[in-house]
């Protein structure tokens, strides 16, 4: 059976929103149909006339079903409550497409509740037919159902269904059906009995979840106005006619209707579909409307999509610590794309409820099933697991980028700014600066100010981090104000995690200004809030290696305390994890201080190093590199026995230049004596600096310097001098004018 196609249409402040899972788009005609073009419901319905889709919707609502009927595939259009009277009205079912009716193709939900989440599985067992039929009649439609269906309770006449109606809640009866001849008055009660009196439903007690209205409506749709109180009511659905029924009509549809809907379990939707199909007729099926919930199904289902949000997030991160299927987090990702644009009009800061311990876990979950996920979804999940993916797997690095190349040409909206931050750090950790300053530009450029406010951290954040990575400390500066001001106005779940991370920003900040007292400040007070975030302690372990500070060995202990290099596994750690980091600190501290112990505790981690630098070269050569280049410097100088532990330099170095750590390569050939080799990395770097800044003069006017061109300058001459003119080069010398690898 194939799945009926999901296509909503809902309003929105700039125009009517039409959306599939496949794409989106704004449409901004006032009405469906042209203003001059009166269509008749019977008419159409009765085939006494017919008229193509083209020719009876506005162009571009026009194109947009076009496309979606192409893909051959059952439409589910669901019609969201708060639309204009026109757009509800309109007979989209009735229309023709390739010479064809679209009474077989398509479902019309109208009222749809918005914003919407799960569809609805009903518990309630127990179902009621009201059979207000004149004895009479020589049909009965509701004659066997009894016989069939031992669940569904027959009314007969007026006095026992108002009995009925008085004494028995309707919470506990999943489907209500009405038999009855119709008034078909707008202003009068709905259903006429054999006296000729009016009845309507009593609806003190609540309302059955689905309600069945089998009686006959007017053409200008008394039932459907009856249909909507029904609803306000407490009903999920409501199917009701508009136009007369016949009584061979309405047992027909009750025979395939329960059916498909009872036996079967298909939804209100695709039953009705069904139903409508096997109506050559008219006079049944065709004639009954669809208001409220589409997916409404009898029975207890657990299945996700039956899931409400909140319990669908709870069985999602359930899923990450189990091996079962993933099937409840891609119901989320599905249900939030939905979620975001009815809420929002767009896909920025979707997110899943994880907290970082579990984003390696997700990564390794979410990414097998990716292509499985609608292209909407894929969308920001793809941008998501290229963040993911920076931090955690360096190997998808690559699939992703490719990925986000064939994204573009699927959407023609453009991708959601804040994506443009994931999409940066992926460019950012393969040493694509110029790439990664392009999608921060891209990104905080559709964003008005105020939407940067709520928009805008992750840009900025990655923003600042770049402008540290290039030592341009006032145009950080500049970002590091506009970033703490879009905290200022956050204090939803992440915003803890935004201010943890500006604070290590302002740290890597001070030493790019030489100013390693303020750095050891900010990290410390971090520490003090966050005992159990090691890569906080190997910051300050790190920075006291270049910095003497009084703390130095208790950082040193905390550091060592449970370090065991033997357990590294390469084919594991293929990100940038905080062992790696560890590594990192405690090289330099041995460099620094001549601690032979130290050295001798990171040994046995050499062989792990060397394989993850070299034989690696998809990976992030940063932490390793930085760490066996330490290592160098102190064999270099104190224990030249040691030189036979390590890979050669000059394969460190073509690792880090690969990446295009050149700062840092400066600054290790400058220690080693190394100056035309410090020459040629600076330059290089200073190039790279300079077409970065390209991208970055694109930057909205409040958050660039007032002199770019100044800026470069001032920054060149200081590297220049710091790292080819100061002889000899020392640690001390090198902290002071903020140029230590970082």
């Amino acid at each position: 059976m194939t799945s009926p196609l999901d296509v909503w249409l809902w309003p929105e402040q700039e125009g009517i929103r039409a959306w599939t899972p496949y794409r989106t788009c704004l449409l901004h005609a006032s009405s469906p149909g042209p203003q001059n073009l009166r269509l008749s419901d019977r008419h159409l319905r009765d085939g006494l006339e017919a008229i193509a889709l083209g020719q009876a919707l506005h162009p571009d609502i026009a194109e947009f079903l076009g496309d979606v009927l192409a893909t051959g595939k059952p439409v589910q259009l669901r019609l969201a409550r708060g639309l204009p009277e026109t757009w509800m009205d309109f007979p989209y079912e009735r229309l023709q497409y390739d010479g064809q009716s679209l009474t077989e193709r398509i479902v019309v939900a109208r009222e749809v509740p918005f914003p919407s989440d799960a569809d609805t599985a009903l518990s309630a067992a127990k179902a009621v037919a009201l059979n207000l039929w004149p004895l009479a009649e020589s049909i009965q439609p509701t004659a066997e159902l009894r016989q069939r269906r031992p669940c569904l309770e027959i009314v007969p006449g007026r006095k026992l269904a108002d009995r009925f109606m008085l004494s028995r809640n309707q919470h506990d009866y999943g489907l209500l059906i009405v038999v009855a001849h119709g008034s078909e008055g707008q202003h009068d009660a709905p259903f006429r009995l054999d006296d000729g009196k009016g009845w309507s439903l009593p609806s003190g007690r609540g309302m059955s979840a689905l309600v069945i209205l089998l009686a006959c409506g007017s053409e200008d749709g008394n039932l459907l106005a009856y249909g909507r109180e029904l609803l306000a009511a407490g009903a999920r659905t409501v199917l009701a006619p508009r136009g007369k029924l016949d009584a061979k009509g309405a047992e027909e549809f009750l025979h395939g209707f329960l059916r498909d809907w009872l036996d079967q379990g298909l939804s209100v939707a695709e039953a009705l579909r069904r139903a409508q199909i096997d109506d050559p007729q008219r006079y049944g099926a065709q004639r009954l409307y669809l208001l409220g919930e589409a997916g409404l199904r009898w029975g207890a289902m657990e299945a996700p999509e039956y899931a409400t949000l909140d319990d669908l997030q709870i069985r999602a991160r359930r899923e990450l610590q189990e091996t079962t299927p993933v099937t409840a987090l891609s119901e989320l990702c599905e249900r939030l794309t939905l979620r975001h644009y009815q809420q929002y009009g767009a896909l920025d800061e979707v997110r899943l409820p994880v907290d970082e311990s579990e984003e390696a876990r997700l990564l390794q979950r979410l990414y097998p099933m990716l292509d499985s996920l609608s292209p909407l979804t894929q969308s920001w999940v793809t941008p998501l697991l290229a963040y993911l993916a920076e931090s955690h797997d360096h190997r998808l690095l690559p699939p992703l980028e490719e990925r986000r190349r064939r994204l573009e040409q699927r959407m023609p909206e453009g991708l959601p700014p804040a994506s443009h931050h994931h999409w940066a750090k992926l460019y950012y950790r393969q040493g694509h600066y110029a790439l990664a300053a392009r999608e921060l530009v891209a990104g905080l450029s559709r964003l008005a100010p105020e939407q940067r406010l709520r928009q805008g951290v992750g840009l900025l954040g990655a923003l600042m981090n770049l402008l540290i990575d290039q030592a341009m400390v006032e145009p950080a500066r500049r970002i590091e104000l506009a970033l703490d001001l879009c905290l200022s106005t956050r204090n939803d779940d992440l915003a803890p995690r935004y201010r943890r991370n500006l604070v290590d920003r302002r740290a890597r900040l001070a030493l790019r200004a030489g100013d390693a007292d303020q750095a050891h400040c900010l990290f410390r007070r971090r520490w003090q809030r966050d005992q159990g975030d090691t890569r906080v302690l190997n910051w300050l372990l790190y920075l006291s290696a270049w910095h003497p500070v009084a703390q130095a060995q208790e950082y040193l202990d905390k550091t060592l305390d449970g370090f065991d290099p033997a357990a590294l596994n390469s084919d594991e750690l293929v990100g940038n994890e905080g062992y790696l980091y560890r590594l990192r600190a405690l090289a330099a501290w041995a460099w620094c201080h001549d601690d032979s112990s130290v050295a001798d505790r990171i040994a046995p981690a050499i062989p792990f190093l060397t394989h993850r630098l070299l034989d690696h070269p998809d990976l992030d050569a940063g932490p390793p590199g930085f760490t066996l280049a330490y290592l160098s410097l102190y064999a270099h100088r104190q224990a030249p026995v040691w030189k036979d532990r390590l890979p050669p330099w000059g394969c460190i170095a073509e690792a880090l230049r690969e990446h295009r750590y050149f700062l840092e390569l400066a600054a290790f050939a400058a220690l080693r004596g190394e100056t035309d080799e410090a020459r040629r990395a600076l330059e290089t770097y200073q190039a790279q600096r300079r077409l970065i800044v390209l991208e970055l003069r694109r930057l909205p006017s409040d958050l660039t310097p007032p002199d770019w061109d100044d800026v470069v300058i001032r920054r060149e001459e200081r590297e220049r001098t710091g790292l080819l003119e100061t002889l000899p080069i020392t640690a001390e010398h090198l902290l002071a004018q903020g140029l230590l690898p970082l």
